[in-house]
């Protein structure tokens, strides 16, 4: 009867033009328009990241207003469990209010480092370069405005290696995408992942060409880095460019290469 049905249906929708689609075809096929039609490269290339490992949690590390959260939600169709750590109490806050909204995304106000405690953390003019580190004072021009420090206060600090068992134990996920976007400070954040590495098949980092943070890495020492941790280029991405049109940061998508 069924079959009956689904073949009335099909000659009948056939004659506008439509033809029907099962349900997980027609999730595929949601997935190849927001790969193909919607999102940048960066969200392009995590559509496709994700269709190849079963990742089931994301640490948005530096998430300021939520926009990759977002990006993750909207253009790269991701559906699994996002905690997103800021820790500037008012932008925190309005983050929360946005999360509140999906069941999936929760907001913590810890940063995250190399070793638990309490550090300094400077809140730039343009809150999105707030950073553990001072300002280069070789900067590119254009953001001497915004990248310079307001005011330092003191930020509780936490660790993967300490917070990712008991998430992974709380809510039952098993692989970490780790997204860091901490102004110079991504590999103190990588460095507190060492025993978890196991978990974490894709790492994104916004990485230096040209530094705007005097203790950052440049680029070619992000890379070794990750290297040596068994991370391998997936796709870099220019997201910031000088009045040369020089690039001054890149995303880097990259995947752990498997290891004997």
């Amino acid at each position: 009867m069924k079959s009956l049905l689904r073949k009335i249906l099909e000659v009948f929708f056939a004659k506008f033009g439509y033809s029907l689609a099962p349900t997980k075809k027609w999730e595929e096929y949601q997935k190849i328009y927001l790969r193909d039609k919607i999102g940048g490269p960066s969200a392009k290339h995590l559509a496709r990241l994700l269709e190849t490992y079963p990742v089931d949690c994301v640490f948005d590390v530096g998430a300021n207003d939520g926009g990759f959260a977002e990006m993750l939600r909207n253009e790269v169709g991701y559906k699994g469990w996002i905690i997103s750590f800021e820790p500037l109490k008012e932008v925190a806050e309005v983050l929360a209010k946005k999360a509140e909204r999906d069941p999936k995304w929760e907001v913590m106000t810890d940063a995250l480092g190399r070793e638990t405690g309490e550090k300094e953390f400077h809140q730039m003019a343009g809150d999105v370069f707030s950073s553990f580190y001072l300002p280069d004072p070789d900067q590119p021009t254009k953001y001497t405005d915004s990248n310079r420090v307001l005011r330092t206060l003191p930020v509780q600090v936490e660790t993967i290696n300490n917070l990712w068992p008991q998430i992974k134990q709380r809510l039952g996920v098993k692989m970490l995408l780790l997204k860091m976007d901490t102004q110079g400070f991504d590999a103190e954040v990588f460095a507190g992942a060492s025993a978890c590495l196991d978990d974490i098949p894709i790492v994104m980092s916004e990485i230096s060409c040209i530094r705007l943070y005097k203790q950052a890495l440049t680029f070619q020492e992000a890379l070794a880095s990750y290297a040596a941790s068994g991370y391998v280029p997936s796709l870099l991405n220019s997201i910031s460019f000088d009045d040369r049109q020089a690039a001054i940061e890149m995303d880097a998508l990259l995947v752990r290469k498997k290891l004997d």
